[in-house]
């Protein structure tokens, strides 16, 4: 019997410019799970 793995992958994704977009990478990550959001700027 196979064991089952446990635990919680997280997926990272990130920018560096302003002009830079996100959407190909959370694209990615939703295809292989849920995904929570959450945008930070730094000054």
């Amino acid at each position: 019997m196979e064991k089952q793995k446990s635990g919680k992958l997280i997926g990272y994704a990130r920018v560096s410019t302003e002009d830079q977009n996100l959407d190909l990478q959370i694209d990615a990550l939703k295809k292989e799970s849920h995904c929570l959001q959450n945008r930070a700027t730094l000054s």
